[in-house]
């Protein structure tokens, strides 16, 4: 859930049906209108354009990583790019300082490996069963990442794969625009803007629907 803020803002948009003027552009049939005994109080969705990435929180106990030019995710501190090839393949050679790097990997974290498909946009999944990512299967379709879960805070690896099915839920809803604010005014009797609060960053239209009626 993002900042509550309570600002003073020239309205920007028109309601021709009601007659009121809103701070921001409504989502479509996010609108909610209720009188009250000073006037009314309407509620709406607004698009976060400038919504925070999930990872902006650097969180080490759960995150992905990605490598491709058109989405690029990194936690070098914790995994670097040849790294995560080197655990794709299973393959200890290349770990000159650490020849079983991999293996520390797999001690402290879940490892699911992260298929991110690139065309007009961004989408990713968890790539299920057995599979090798060198093989070629499209030109926009990276293989080189993975979301990592912390065996401490998750220990169960159904739990933990839960948690990373999540988090890509979330940086998909991040990368297809899916964030949105949530907007309460008021208005007097004449229908004249009286205040305004806003609350950002609500990932998934559902979800930011529901915290609409009682998060502000």
């Amino acid at each position: 859930m993002g900042h509550v803020q309570t600002i003073k803002r020239a309205p920007i948009y028109r309601d021709e049906d009601e007659g009121f003027e809103y701070t921001f552009e409504p989502v479509e049939d996010s609108i909610s209108i209720k009188e009250t005994p000073e006037g009314f109080e309407v509620r709406y969705l607004v698009q976060d354009s400038d919504s925070m990435p999930p990872d902006e929180m650097d969180d080490d106990h759960l995150f992905l990583v990605n490598y491709h030019r058109d989405f690029d995710v990194r936690r070098d501190k914790i995994i670097k790019k040849d790294d995560l090839k080197n655990w794709y393949r299973q393959d200890c050679e290349d770990c000159k300082d650490d020849p079983c790097l991999h293996r520390r990997w797999e001690a402290e974290y879940h490892i699911f490996a992260l298929s991110c498909y690139i065309h007009s946009g961004v989408v990713l999944s968890l790539r299920r069963g057995n599979w090798n990512p060198f093989d070629q299967q499209g030109w926009d379709t990276s293989h080189v990442g993975a979301v990592l879960v912390s065996r401490k805070e998750w220990p169960d690896a159904e739990k933990a794969q839960e948690a990373a099915e999540s988090l890509v839920e979330t940086w998909n809803q991040y990368l297809s625009g899916d964030v949105y604010g949530i907007v309460k005014e008021t208005f007097d009797k004449e229908k004249n803007q009286v205040d305004e609060g806003s609350c950002w960053g609500f990932y998934g239209y559902k979800y930011a629907l529901e915290a609409l009626k009682t998060d502000i």
